[in-house]
């Protein structure tokens, strides 16, 4: 393998950044949203990471798959129930189409959540698996076009009354 140009480094380190602004919003704001200190507006930083058009499929953990656009509207729904929240993500693959315009990304991360409503313990439980993202070069510098989350592991039991909450949500933002 060639040795990766400056030029490619520095698109690997914003691609990688792009993904740490990301993940960063989720672990901060968990809190503040089931403490009703956030509103919503907060995910409006999404807009300078996602592409207007990028999709966000969270399908394999139990969530919609929608544009970035309603998928900030399911977020701001369903945080309140998720106070706790942490993303570290790591071992990241960067695989660059051949004019280096657009780039597919896999990185491990481990998803640990606290999960309860108000008034209630906490129910926490781990799961373990890859963000898979397509980033594309813009005007404006590299955007993510296309984000998932691909489970593959779990310790610790779903909480019982997740999948229906999810679906609630779901359905009281017509998603």
């Amino acid at each position: 393998m060639p040795r990766p140009t400056v030029e490619e480094l520095l698109d690997r380190t914003e691609i990688q950044d792009l993904l740490t602004r990301y993940t960063y919003q989720h672990d901060v704001l968990a809190a503040r949203f089931a403490a009703g200190e956030a509103d919503g507006t907060e995910f409006d930083v999404f807009d300078e990471i996602f592409t207007p058009d990028a999709v966000i499929d969270f399908t394999k953990s139990g969530g919609p798959r929608d544009v970035v656009s309603k998928m900030k509207v399911f977020m701001t729904s369903v945080y309140p129930l998720f106070p706790v929240q942490h993303h570290p993500f790591g071992q990241m693959q960067v695989t660059f189409s051949a004019d280096g315009n657009e780039a597919e990304t896999r990185a491990w991360v481990l998803n640990p959540m606290g999960y309860g409503k108000a008034g209630e313990p906490l129910e926490v439980f781990t799961t373990g698996g890859y963000f898979i993202n397509r980033f594309v070069r813009t005007n404006d510098g590299w955007r993510i076009s296309f984000h998932t989350y691909d489970p593959h592991w779990q310790m610790g039991d779903t909480p019982a009354t997740l999948e229906q909450d999810l679906i609630n949500v779901i359905k009281s933002i017509g998603q």
